[in-house]
C-alpha cells in the first residue's frame, strides 16, 4: 500500500514537472490566492531553487521551506550570523538567502554558514532507532557543486567537515538563525550543544528532522536534551520541524 500511494504521489507531481525541474504554477492554487508573499516563495525562491540546484520535488519539503521563510520574518530586524547544517545540494540555503534577499536586498551571503560533509550522511547509531539502513553516500554533494548552485550569494562561508568534530573550528559568532538538516541523532545533538550557547536572545533554531519518521528515534534525543537543559519554548510544527526560541 505504502509503494502504491508512493508512486500515485510521484505521478502526480510528474504531471506538473518541468524538464529543468520546476512547477508549473498550476500545482499551487490555494498557496497563490491565499497571499502574494506566499506566490512569490513558490513562484521565484522555491521554484527557482529547485531548478538552479536540480533537486528533486518534494510536497514535503516545500512546506517545510516555506516555514523557514515565514521564520525568518521573525528576526529580521536585528543582526547576527546565519547558519545551516546539513546541505545537501544547497536548496534549503537557496530558499534562506533568497528569503534574506527579499528583505535585504544588498545581501550576497554575509555572515552566512554551511556546514557539511559533503560526503552525505554518517551511519546511523542505535539512538537513531534504524541501524539496519545504508546511509553510504546518502544525500552526498560535493562543495563545489553546492558553491555553484549558490553562486548567487558568493560571500557565504563553508565548513567542509563532519558533525559535530568540524564545530569547534568555526569562527566565533553570535547567530540568529541555523537550520539543522542532518537526519541523524548524533550530529543533530552536537549541533544543539554548540550552538544554543552562540544564539543571541530572541533567535531561532529550527530542527528539520524531529518529527521524521524514518529516523524515529530523533524525536526522542532531542526532548532529553531539551528537558536536561530546561529549554520550554518549543514548538512542534506539522511538517515535523521543532522550532527552538531562544
Amino acid at each position: 500500500m505504502k509503494n502504491l500511494l508512493r508512486n500515485i504521489t510521484r505521478a502526480i507531481i510528474r504531471r506538473y514537472l518541468t524538464k529543468d525541474h520546476s512547477i508549473t504554477r498550476e500545482f499551487h492554487p490555494y498557496y497563490d490566492f491565499v497571499d502574494t508573499n506566499n506566490k512569490r516563495f513558490f513562484d521565484i525562491t522555491h521554484t527557482e531553487g529547485i531548478r538552479i540546484t536540480k533537486t528533486p520535488y518534494s510536497v514535503w519539503r516545500r512546506d517545510r521551506f516555506l516555514n523557514l521563510s515565514f521564520l525568518l520574518e521573525y528576526i529580521r530586524n536585528f543582526g547576527g550570523a546565519y547558519a545551516e547544517c546539513g546541505a545537501w545540494r544547497g536548496l534549503s540555503s537557496f530558499v534562506i538567502c533568497s528569503t534574506i534577499k527579499h528583505q535585504q536586498p544588498e545581501f550576497l551571503g554575509e555572515n552566512y554558514h554551511i556546514v557539511d560533509s559533503f560526503e552525505g550522511l554518517s551511519s546511523p547509531t542505535n539512538a537513531d532507532g534504524v541501524i539496519n539502513i545504508s546511509t553510504n553516500k546518502r544525500f552526498a554533494c560535493d562543495i563545489d557543486t553546492v558553491q555553484k548552485n549558490l553562486s548567487m550569494f558568493p560571500k557565504i562561508k563553508y565548513h567542509k567537515g563532519w558533525i559535530p568534530e568540524i564545530l569547534s573550528g568555526l569562527p566565533e559568532e553570535k547567530y540568529k538563525f541555523v537550520h539543522i538538516d542532518l537526519d541523524l541523532a548524533a550530529p543533530t545533538i552536537g549541533a544543539l550543544d554548540y550552538f544554543m550557547s552562540r544564539m543571541l536572545p530572541g533567535g531561532i533554531i529550527v530542527c528539520d528532522d524531529y518529527g521524521g519518521v524514518i529516523w524515529h528515534g530523533m524525536r526522542a534525543e532531542v526532548d532529553k536534551y531539551c528537558k536536561e537543559r530546561k529549554i520550554s519554548k518549543i514548538l512542534e510544527l506539522s511538517t515535523g520541524q521543532l522550532v527552538i526560541f531562544l
